[in-house]
């Protein structure tokens, strides 16, 4: 029985098989991992396809039976088949090829599969699972990832990209318009107007035109972060000025309405016409202007006065401030010059001090 290329199927290589597998070598450049079976396979299929052997791997050619009868009764005897010879060196040659492609670490997995259909199923059942679970955690961390305040905008980029580079190497590569999508759904608020110029264009922007304008977008935002801050401080420091009887917030702490001999106290109000260094705490500038905002070592003299103060009551800190609560009925005070006006009281109420002596309607009742 006469054998041709023609008879059996995926022998274009069989008259060279050196050069074929040399060839076949060359083309298949991605060495196999267990984190780059899809992306592997997308090269190496079309390899053998283009050499007509492909079925060595799916197992659409079949191995012919190793052994054939010639002749008949008494002179019938077992040869080998050259179909068979023909088919085993083609696949032992594609077999080579696959392993040759292959990571030590992954090669030392597969050293005892004999057939190249043996080998393609195995590293099908070993990877695949693995793979498809890490291209869903790859998704997963494309849609969740944000830029954060402490992270710039080149590394939010590059961080998004290496997930897009993850994916094309697990066999899923996504395109711009895909890997875009992703990044602009992780910017903050603060780059609103670059996501609604992008959005709003007709033609496509590349990824290298995006990175420019979000490199552009950064730098805007870094000039006017701090003059917006500075201003809308000394904005809130000129609506709420600072008194000395230790408020820099409010009306209602402090001495300026403690006191109360018929005025607002002590305290010198401007009605919040002029600014106050919130450096100094000096009235008619603000910290822009301020001698004392590179010196670390300046204490203003509010601050020193409250540490006088701490230091001469003790280790209890009291506070000695008149703090209005306009929401009591009565208030009490062992200092009479803290009231404008007061009258001997004759109520039946008493009050009970932390040393365990009380008052009530006495002689000596207090005043109220």
């Amino acid at each position: 029985m006469a054998l041709t290329n023609s008879t059996f199927p995926g022998t274009i290589a069989s008259s060279s098989p050196s050069l074929s597998l040399s060839s076949l070598g060359h083309a298949i450049t991605v060495r196999l991992t267990r984190e780059n079976f899809f992306l592997w396979k997308a090269q190496a299929s079309p390899v053998l396809r283009a050499h007509q052997l492909f079925g060595y791997v799916d197992g659409s050619i079949k191995a012919p039976s190793e052994f054939i009868t010639t002749g008949s009764g008494a002179e019938a005897r077992q040869v080998p088949n050259p179909a068979y010879l023909l088919w085993y060196t083609q696949d032992q040659l594609v077999l080579s090829t696959l392993v040759s492609s292959m990571s030590e670490d992954m090669l030392g997995q597969m050293t005892q599969y004999k057939t190249a259909v043996d080998l393609w199923t195995a590293l099908h059942e070993m990877l695949s699972s693995h793979n498809r679970a890490q291209i869903m955690q790859v998704r997963y961390q494309l849609s969740n990832t944000k830029k954060t305040s402490d992270m710039t905008a080149s590394a939010y980029f590059q961080r998004m990209k290496s997930y897009a580079d993850t994916m094309a190497s697990l066999g899923y590569p996504l395109n711009d318009e895909e890997i875009l999508g992703y990044m602009l759904a992780g910017l903050g608020a603060e780059f609103e107007p670059l996501v609604a110029a992008i959005t709003a264009r007709d033609d496509p922007i590349s990824l290298t035109s995006f990175f420019s304008q979000l490199l552009s977008a950064e730098v805007r935002l870094c000039r006017h972060a701090p003059t917006t801050e500075i201003l809308s401080s000394a904005n809130t420091a000129t609506r709420q000025p600072f008194t000395r009887g230790g408020s820099r917030g409010g009306p209602f702490r402090g001495r300026n309405q403690g006191r109360g001999r018929g005025g607002p106290g002590r305290g010198h109000s401007h009605g919040g016409v002029k600014p106050t260094c919130q450096v100094c705490g000096k009235y008619g500038h603000d910290a822009l202007r301020c001698y004392q905002r590179f010196n670390h070592a300046f204490q203003p003299e509010d601050s020193r006065s409250r540490s006088a103060n701490s230091a001469n009551t003790g280790a209890y800190n009291i506070d000695t401030d008149w703090l209005l609560d306009s929401g009591a009925n009565d208030h009490l005070t062992s200092d009479l010059d803290r009231l404008t006006t007061h009258e001997r009281f004759s109520g039946k109420d008493t009050v009970q001090v932390a040393n365990g002596s009380g008052s009530g309607n006495s002689e000596n009742a207090p005043s109220r």
